[in-house]
């Protein structure tokens, strides 16, 4: 398991991101990311994709039309919510797809 943190100056309180485990198919392995909580679903699954990019270079490719799907319910969380609003908390299980 990896752990990435998105670093801005606006995450500076721990209330203001989510740690969420994200399983990315095409690696097999599943990896901690921390996001904004406040930061749209979409946004949320392009700046993970684009980590996971840069660090499992030629295993995945970031082609940015990336989505989230709930690992349990296998639906796709709606883009346009934020993450919060989405229902993801610390240790929401989501799928890179």
């Amino acid at each position: 398991m990896c752990r990435f943190l998105w670093k801005d100056g606006l995450m500076a309180d721990q209330g203001d991101r989510v740690l969420l485990h994200v399983w990315l198919p095409a690696t097999r392995r599943s990896y901690d990311v921390w996001v904004p909580s406040d930061m749209s679903v979409h946004e949320a699954a392009v700046l993970t994709g684009s980590i996971l990019a840069g660090r499992e270079p030629g295993r995945y490719v970031d082609r940015g039309d990336v989505a989230f799907m709930d690992s349990g319910t296998g639906r796709l969380l709606n883009p346009a919510a934020s993450v919060s609003s989405a229902g993801l908390v610390d240790g929401s299980q989501v799928m890179l797809v």
